[in-house]
């Protein structure tokens, strides 16, 4: 199975903290770079979004930034990469997250269990509790069913089948929505199986964002100058990613 990682090429320090967890695995990935949000000009994105809808999710609160849309932009760059070269099914992972020592094995059970249409989420987060349905005993990389999608968001470790990046790509072609509105996708016929792997086999390391939720940079400098700032950022991140996992199985 390729993998695909984005990275954004001043990201030195995320580009090192992955490529170190691939020395002793047995896999080939290369990287993809991220779309610069910022450096868009207007024309552009009027040209790549529905910058009317993007404004109707920004008015209480400003967070479809130009980061999150050159995020988003940069998700569709991996899907048109596997329409191109045909393949059948892709990794895709943000370059802060941390693999398991046995990520061959599941790849290659997921591969053998996976057909054309399925979204598999090795990392995700939630907003409220996930409800997950068991498919099947595995111990390797066991597939659950979301029984309510609509908590889930998330996008730091994902297998995509060709037919599921075909049909996201033309959903979201001009840009309306996130890459991982994995509810709207559900119900727009984009996937036809959402699969949880539980326990999720991938975790995220504590970098800083890179998506530009916070636009002012003189003030980003301010925040991560200081070591005390960083540290309770760093905290923050923590306590944030404990509260947007809770999941239960319902037999």
């Amino acid at each position: 199975m390729k993998i695909l990682v984005t990275n954004l090429k001043t990201s030195t320090e995320r580009k090192k903290h992955i490529m170190d967890q691939f020395k002793d695995k047995s896999l080939e990935y290369s990287f993809v770079d991220c779309v610069i949000g910022k450096d868009l000009s207007e024309e552009e994105l009027d040209q790549k979004c529905d910058m009317n809808k993007i404004a109707s999710y920004n008015r209480e609160v400003e967070w479809f930034t130009r980061g999150v849309i050159g995020c988003t932009l940069t998700n569709q760059n991996t899907y048109r990469s596997m329409i191109e070269n045909k393949d059948e099914m892709v990794l895709l992972l943000e370059d802060d997250t941390i693999i398991p020592p046995n990520l061959k094995e599941i790849l290659d059970e997921v591969e053998s269990k996976i057909v054309q249409g399925d979204v598999v989420l090795l990392f995700y987060l939630t907003y409220d509790t996930l409800k997950l349905k068991r498919l099947d005993n595995s111990k390797v990389a066991p597939f659950f069913i979301p029984i309510n999608p609509e908590v889930l968001h998330g996008g730091s470790a994902v297998i995509v089948t060709l037919r599921a990046a075909e049909k996201m790509l033309k959903h979201n072609t001009p840009i309306r929505m996130t890459p991982d509105s994995w509810k709207e996708f559900y119900d727009n016929k984009c996937i036809d199986r959402l699969i949880c792997i539980h326990p999720q086999p991938v975790k995220t390391a504590d970098f800083g964002t890179t998506m530009g939720y916070v636009k002012d940079s003189m003030m980003r400098k301010v925040l991560y100058s200081n070591p005390l700032t960083r540290f309770m950022l760093k905290l923050k991140r923590k306590i944030y990613k404990l509260t947007k996992q809770k999941v239960i199985v319902v037999d």
